[in-house]
This record gives structure tokens, sequence and C-alpha cells, in this order.
């Protein structure tokens, strides 16, 4: 048996995937320790595990260049969607976090370790994202170990899609500082300075560690694929329809007096033909004269971002392993971590999704609609008196009633809306349609002078590990740790104010940062409105208040300077909203192992048992106007007296949320064999059982996985496992938080559920696969296949809204159960509903399957020298076979569908090919490296956009979405001066290959990148 490990064990410089880079092979005669490797209690030598285990080492590293944790990620085949460098882009992650997607199952099902042990979630503003990976320090990373399979039966809950494992650098002697530089066009660039101390001491090492990472800004609209494309270009970014040029209707009278305001094409919106839309995002533009019945589309948020939003990190890392006599050894590990996005770029401002109570029942608003049973909404109300409709009906009047897009027809009901009480109701004025409007879009925010608003981001976090491992009499091994984790995230962004929006628009604004306020005695008072003297000022939320608009850089003609608004006035409408998470672990294990007095043809059997007790804590704490216990209703910023049916909070879009503070107790036993069946065949089994108590009960999971050495070349592994990851806790409180979600391309709001009925979700895995084995080259190949069921996911807004409203679907003939999810404006309509109801829930199922093909091939023993030079070549590639999704009903009536089936292989997301390649050529302390990475076309998913209206000839025609394949090519250059001083280079994306259809997650949004660098020792 030990000279078959020898075998293997002589290629361990060649298994290393794709990323791997030319290593010194050790001799075939070489004896090489067993250790603990990740997936198994049980010492052994990497290479006889039945698992498929991928190891990147720090000279794999150091070979590209020194990668961030975001190439790294980026460079897994076996990972899914991700955005690191530009994780606002696309909604991915919350800002300041970085994750790993194994198998694209989601971050939160792939387990992160550190040195073998686990780490607390991200805190991720209250998003189930996984561990934080910004956390880790890279600079005293040894290396990464991935276990491309399940493996709950041997850490747990959450080890579904996978584990990766970080673990610290043990070989440092002395001072060792490094610094690296990121040159990147339209930023300042990114920049990295890390210092250590190792000291080797008899029987262990110290060391001691700090870093610096810093990101520059990257916005947006520097990169013309991201936000300057125009509308009619095959892969522009979606624009809304929520914006400041809106719909408007004359109080208390029909539908049919709806106009749109003047301004769209002239301040760089687009209009479209409402007849083409048919649940689409895009709409065809129109060819002929405009008028109120087309829908105007705003430019995105992705001219008003950041790709990149300026972030810094700092880390700080101690660390002790001692040896204490008598086969005793102490670890100790300490890590700090900080990090900061202090300036976010973000929308203009929201998207209204709450809105004012009426006057009748004590609130500002005086329109004539009905209260919604919700909370007794009204929409927001213009009232006849307000300037900015005083001079769009004088502009009529002045034009001979047609003015703009407005007819002669629209005129008059301006004009007539105009005065007061013109319609015997008491109301005057006109309504602001309820699901359409953004209060500041081509206006711009006035906080700031780009028009933007922004958020800022502050993550932290510290853990502190000691173990104790050694032997006991009989030959028994045993490990024991105990770890403490937490990671906080504290987040601050600014939202409209429904009721100082409401005040505004009836002239009862403040400027912001005045000692003379509008108060509420004065507001009392219709005398005071637009009475400057009293603090009290007018907001005109019509488009002869723009000037230029600060997003689009365009004048509008229809400006009217005397009725143009006061900054400070917009500036007062806007409340902050503050979101601070804490997630807090505290582990302790134990691990017996040993050999038992039961000897098989191949050896003894080895065996490990051990226990583990973890306790989890989650905690939210709002702040600002997100308080809901302080601020439950659009009316307590006034009287704080609650006066609402579904307490959502006082901001126009962002919800207010309750404080909690929940914890668990988890507890479970495990095993673990080895089974020597012969000299050629292993069998390795494990089981283990997790207790978590309440509503979430209990699971026991297998694992069998056997390894047949068929020759001293060619090796079968095949696994069988299951897994099971459990509801985070804040998913099983009852009651709903605000969401969001996007509908025919804007925004639309949603009340989403806990139940504390949810299930643990539960996966069944099996993996087989050969390795072959030759003194130059290493080729693996792996069949994969996971198995769902009760997966634990949230309905989306979008899905509820198809469900009822989509193409073939029922309207409002749906069934009630689904038509009770919508709050409308008033009668049941596709487009005036108010809010959608959604629910966290055990969906159906998934099933996904693929190939992973490895090889490393050592040429040099093939060919020769090149240039009297070593030269390698290496490939990883993972063909994605299937990701089915089953369908999702509605909980209680399994007739009722509200997401059909979908088969995403090959679609947005979910490249059927994704590859990596590289070849190495080094001579003495010289060494080159080009890499290729590579992902497959795809198309839209089926909730996307299926095609774009592009122009041919004077009119326009659609054209299929098409998102292209992605191929990045990158050089690194490395040489060692001498031992101590080695200079690395590296151009990244060489050729400035662009994202596949601004797909963040597969592409750069750096472009072509220029690193410098170098590591001293001394």
């Amino acid at each position: 048996m030990k000279s078959s490990k020898a075998a293997l064990v002589a290629a361990a410089g060649l298994l290393t995937p794709a990323l791997a880079h030319a290593q010194t092979r050790p001799p075939e005669s070489a004896e090489v320790e067993e250790v603990v490797v990740t997936g198994s209690y049980l010492p052994q030598v990497r290479e006889s595990l039945a698992q498929p285990v991928d190891v990147v080492t720090r000279e794999n590293l150091e070979a590209q260049g020194g990668p961030n944790t975001t190439q790294l990620i980026k460079s897994i085949t076996t990972g899914g969607v991700y955005i690191g460098e530009a994780n606002r882009g696309q909604g991915r992650a919350p800002a300041g976090n970085a994750t790993i997607n194994l198998r694209n199952l989601g971050s939160a099902r792939t387990l992160t370790l550190m040195n073998g042990r686990r780490m607390a979630e991200g805190a991720n503003g209250g998003v189930s994202l996984g561990a934080n990976l910004r956390f880790i320090p890279f600079s005293v990373v040894d290396r990464v170990e991935v276990l491309r399979d399940g493996a709950s039966a041997t850490y747990g809950s959450d080890a579904v899609g996978g584990v990766v494992n970080f673990i610290t650098r043990r070989d440092l002697e002395g001072f060792e500082a490094e610094f690296e530089y990121s040159s990147i066009q339209d930023s300042g660039g990114d920049y990295n300075v890390s210092v250590a101390w190792g000291k080797q001491t008899d029987g262990g090492n110290l060391l001691f560690a700090a870093q610096y990472r810093h990101a520059g800004q990257l916005m947006g609209q520097e990169r013309e694929w991201f936000a300057n494309l125009s509308y009619d270009h095959p892969q522009s970014a979606n624009w809304t329809a929520a914006h400041d040029i809106t719909f408007y209707r004359r109080a208390n009278a029909p539908f049919s007096t709806i106009f749109r305001d003047n301004g769209c094409q002239e301040l760089g919106g687009v209009l479209v033909e409402s007849s083409t839309l048919n649940g689409e995002p895009w709409g065809k533009p129109i060819t002929a004269a405009p008028t109120t019945g087309n829908i105007c589309r705003f430019p995105n948020a992705a001219r008003v971002s950041d790709l990149v939003s300026r972030q810094d990190d700092y880390h700080l890392h101690a660390e002790i392993n001692q040896s204490l006599g008598d086969g005793l050894q102490f670890h100790a590990e300490a890590t700090w971590f900080r990090s900061s996005v202090p300036d976010q770029r973000a929308s203009t401002s929201n998207v209204t999704g709450q809105f004012p109570t009426p006057s009748g029942l004590g609130g500002t608003a005086d329109s004539a609609v009905p209260p919604l049973a919700l909370n007794n909404w009204v929409p927001f109300h213009v009232p006849g008196r307000n300037p900015g409709f005083q001079q769009l009906a004088a502009d009529c009047a002045a034009n001979g009633n047609v003015f703009g897009v407005f007819s002669a027809a629209q005129c008059s009901y301006i004009r007539q809306a105009a005065v007061a009480n013109a319609f015997g109701s008491g109301v005057d004025g006109v309504d602001i349609g309820q699901t359409t409007w953004r209060p500041a879009a081509f206006a711009g925010n006035p906080l700031h002078p780009d028009g933007t608003s922004r958020a800022k981001t502050e993550n932290t976090g510290y853990r502190i590990s000691a173990g104790l491992s050694g032997e006991l009499p009989y030959g028994i091994r045993f490990d024991s740790a105990v770890t403490f984790h937490e990671m906080r995230s504290v987040n601050y962004a600014d939202d409209m104010l429904v009721n100082r929006v409401q005040d505004a628009l009836n002239g009862f604004g403040s400027r912001l940062g005045d000692a003379n306020q509008c108060t509420a005695e004065e507001r009392r008072n219709p005398a005071n409105a637009g009475n400057a003297a009293a603090g009290c000022y007018y907001f005109n939320p019509f488009s002869n208040s723009i000037n230029v608009s600060p997003v689009t850089n365009q004048q509008n003609p229809f400006f009217r300077p005397n009725v143009a608004n006061d900054p400070l006035v917009v500036a007062n409408m806007y409340g902050s909203w503050t979101g601070d998470w804490t997630n807090q672990m505290a582990v302790a294990d134990a691990v017996l192992s040993g050999e038992a007095p039961i000897q098989l043809s191949g050896g003894a059997v080895a065996w490990a048992v051990g226990g583990q007790l973890r306790y989890d804590r989650s905690q939210q704490t709002p702040g600002g106007f997100a308080d809901r216990s302080r601020y439950p209703c659009v009316d307590s910023i006034d009287d704080g007296i609650p006066g609402c049916t579904s307490p959502s909070g006082p901001m126009i879009f962002i919800g207010a949320d309750d404080a909690y503070d929940l914890d668990r107790v988890v507890g479970s036993v495990f095993a673990e064999l080895r089974l020597p069946l012969t000299d050629r065949l292993e069998a390795n089994l494990a089981l283990r059982h997790e207790r978590y108590g309440r509503q979430t009960g209990s699971t026991t999971d297998p694992r069998v996985a056997l390894r047949w050495e068929a020759t001293d070349w060619l090796a079968f592994r095949t696994s069988y496992t299951t897994s099971f990851r459990a509801p985070p806790q804040y998913w099983v409180v009852e009651g709903f938080t605000r969401g969001a979600g996007v509908i025919g391309g804007q925004f639309r709001q949603g009340r989403l559920f806990g139940h504390a009925d949810l299930k643990p979700e539960t996966a069944t895995t099996y993996n087989i696969g050969t390795i072959i084995q030759l003194p130059a080259l290493r080729v693996t190949a792996d069949y994969w296949r996971y198995r769902f069921r009760n997966v634990l996911t949230t309905e989306a807004v979008a899905d509820v809204y198809n469900a009822t409203f989509g193409p073939g679907a029922a309207g409002c003939a749906s069934p009630q159960a689904l038509l009770d999810r919508f709050v409308f404006d008033s009668v049941c309509s596709a487009t005036n509903f108010i809010t959608v109801d959604t629910n966290r829930v055990n969906g159906e199922g998934l099933k996904t399957s693929g190939i992973d093909l490895r090889f490393d091939y050592d040429l040099t023993e093939t060919i020769g020298q090149v240039f009297e030079g070593d030269i390698r070549l290496g490939a990883e590639v993972t063909y994605l076979i299937n990701f089915n999704v089953a369908a999702q009903t509605l909980p209680g009536d399994d007739s009722v569908i509200i997401q059909d089936a979908e088969r995403l292989a090959g679609q947005r997301d979910f490249p059927r090919v994704r590859a990596n390649a590289y070849a190495a050529w080094s001579r003495g302390p010289l060494s080159l490296r080009w890499q290729a990475r590579f992902a497959s076309a795809t198309k839209p998913q089926v909730s996307d956009p299926q095609f774009r209206w592009v122009p041919s000839g004077t009119d326009f025609v659609q054209r299929p979405v098409k998102i292209s394949s992605y191929f990045q090519n990158d050089m690194t250059a490395r040489w060692a001066v001498r031992e101590d001083v080695v200079l690395i280079g590296s151009v990244l994306n060489i050729f400035n290959e662009k994202p596949p259809n601004r797909d963040l997650s597969l592409g750069s949004a750096l472009g072509r990148v220029y690193e410098m660098g170098f590591r001293l020792k001394f």
C-alpha cells in the first residue's frame, strides 16, 4: 500500500487543477507524511482521497501574480455567479462582501472554513450569503482547499454545494513585506500593502501580519458598455418607467383625464409605444409625434452608480503553533477585520412604494380617491395652488391650450384642476401616478452635485480560535478547539419621507439646515402654504422645475426659473436609514481518532469520532427612520401616533423593521471509518447527527466513498452523501419585512413574510470519477449530481406578478388566493397594484449535474526544455449538463403555479461550459505564465427581456437578446532577483474584453488592468 501511495504522491505538484503552477516533484521514493485534509477527520495522503479535493497553494497564487479574493474565486470553474469588484452592480451581494458559490447553488450553500474551523456568516445586510471572504487576510494564506462535493456528514449544516478551506502559512522566518498596485483606466487604481513577521520556534512557529487593501472608485458612466449605450443598443441596460416626468390624474375625475408631463425626450429620456410593452421592460421607440399616451423611459441607475465603489480593507492576524511536549500541540489564532465603503453612489431617489394618509383621517393628502385598505393610503396629491401646477396651467393657456405633448382637452383639464374646488368636491389639483413616480430622477438629488444618492457600509469582524491536539494512550489521537467569530455590518442610506414629500407639495416644506422650520402648528394654517417668513416652501414635481438634468446633462426647454425648486427644500425631504446586523458564532468541538485492532487485507481500520456544540446568534438593530418601533407609520414622524394596519415605516421605498435578537444551540455527534478492504480498494464511511431543536428538529447524514486503484496509473473514485441546510434564524420569524422586485423594468414593492414552520432543505450528492496518473501527466474526470428537496427559497415579486398577469395568465380572473397577494390602487389591474405579498418557503426541488475535467502536463519530461526552461500546460473544464428547478406552487394550493419549472442550463448565469487553461514556462529565477478564462454563450432566462427594439431603416424591429461567450487572457511574469527579493508584473484581460451583455458575474468590470508588485524578505 505504501508503494502505491508513494507513486501517487510523487506527482503532488501536478494535483492542482488549471490554477496550478509548475512545482518541483519529490522523487518517487520520497515519504510524504499523512495530514488531515478537507473533507475528512482521518489523517491521510491527499492524493488518496475518495472525494474530489482541489488545492491551490501559495506558489500557485504567486505564479498568477498573487491574485486577490475576487480573482481567485472567478478562476474556479466549479464556482457560480459571483461579483466581487462590482458587487453592487447587479445586486449579487451587499457592498464590502465577497462570497463563493460552488456549483451555482448559492453562496449560503458553500461552507467556508479557516484552518479547518467554521467561519460565521457575514452580516451581509441581513441577507443570507455565507461567509464574507474579505475577512480572510490573503497575505497569510498558505493554500486553499476546495472540496467539490456535499460534506454535511463531516461538517454539518451549509456544506451542501461543497467546502472551501483557507489554511494559513507556518513557514515564515523573519520579516516579509509585499506591495501590489493595479492600474485601472478611469480609476485611481487598487493597491495592497502587507507586512508579516514569522518566527520558527523549537517545535512551532509564531506569525503576525497586517494588511491594507484599497479599491479605487470606478463610476459606471466611465464604461460605455455599462451606462452610456443608447436605448436601442442590443446590450443596453434597462431603462425604467419610474421617474419624475410621470403621469397625473385629475382628482375625483375619470381615468381618461390622465396625462403625462412634458420634457421626456428633451431631458434625455426615450418615449415608447405603450402597446408594444406586453409585460417586457422594453417598448418600441416612437417614430411619430409624441403624445401623453407614450411611456417615458429614464436611463436607469447605471449612469449614476458605481461599478466599483471605493473600499478600504484592514486586517490584523496573529497565530501561534507550539509543541508542549509529550506529543501535545497548541494552536491559537486571532484575526481582526474592518471594511469601509464610505461613499457608494446610487440612484437619484427611490420609486414610491408607500403613500400619504388622507387629510380626512388626520393625514396630509387631499386626494378624493378612496383610501386603500392597506394603511388607508391615497396617492400623492398636487394641490391647484402649487406654483408649478399654476405655471403649467398658465403655459397651456398661453399656447392656445396646447403646450408640449398636451392636447387641447388635456390643457383644459389642467387649467380646470388648477382652480381651487373646481369639481365641487372640496378637492382641487391632481394626483400623481402611484406606481411610476420617482420624486427625483431627471432632476437629480440636490444633496450631491452629480445628482446621485449616497450610501455607506461598514463591515467589521473578529475571530479567535484556540485548540489542543496530541496523542493519548493506545495510539489514540485527539484534536479539540474552541472558536468565536463575530461579524457586524452597518449600512447607511437615504430615502425620502412620505409626509415630508406631501407637506412640500402642499407648500409646507422646510429648507434643510434652516433655523426657521415650517412647524406642525404652522402647517395647520392654509395661509402659511409657501410662506417663506414662516419657513414654509413648495416642492414643484413638474418638469418645468428642471433646467439641466445632472444625470443626462441635457437642457429642458420647458423650464421656468420662477418655479424652480429650492435644492434645500428637496434635500429636506430625505431622511436617514440605518441597518445594523450582527452575527455571532461560538463553536466547541473535539475529535478522537486512531486505528482499530482490526486488520483488513489492505491494513488496519482507521476511525474517528467526535462531537460539536455550536451557538449561533443573529441580531438586527434598525436605526433612524428604519426603526419600526419608533416610526411604524408614514404619519409617525409628525405626531408619533400609529395609524396604519400594516406598519412599514415612514419612507417612500425602504421599509422599516423591528429589532430582533435570535439565538440557537446546535449539537452534533459524528463518526468516520476508513476501511482498506484490499491493497487497492478503500472505503470511507461517515455519519453525522445534528440537532437544532425548536421547529427545525434534527437530521442524520451519511457519506459513503470508495477508491479503487485499478493499476499503478489508473484509479476510480465514487461517493454518495446527503447534506442539509437549516433555515436562517430570521427566516422563521413570523411577520414581514419590506421588499421589492423588478417588473416591467421598474421596482415594485412587496411584503416578504417569514414562517415558523420552514423545514431544513436536504440534498443527495453523487460523484463518480477517474484519475490517470503518469510520470508527467495527471488527468481527473468526475461526473457529479445533486438532488434537493424542501429547497429554502424566497418567492419573487416578479414570479407572483407573472403568475397572475403574465403572458397566458388569467389576470383578474385568477384564483382569489393569488389575487389576495396584491393590494390594488382601486380595481384589479395589471398596472395599478401597490404591493405584492411574498413568502419565504420550502420549494419543490432542484436537480443539477455536470462533468469536471482537469489535466496538468509537464512537457519538459516529454519534449525536453524549451529555451532552456521547463514548460507546463494545464486546463480545468466544468460542463453543466442540467440545472432544473421544479415548479413553485402557491402554499396551500398546489393547483396554482407561481413559477413554472425551469431548465436553466445554458441560460444567463448558468453557462454550459466554464474553463480555464494555462501555460507556464520557468527558467531559474524567471517564470512566465499565460492563463485564459472562458464562459460559453448563454440565452436570457425566462424572466429576462427576450428581445430589444433596434433601428431598421426608418422604423424599429425586434431582435432576440444574445449573451455572447467570454474569453479573457492574462499574462504574469515573476522574477526572483535574489532569494529575498521577488518582482511580479501582470496584465489582466489583455484584450480588454467586455462582460457579455453587461453580465459582471462572468466578465471583468475593470477592463484591461496592469499590475505590478514586489515582495521583500529581511
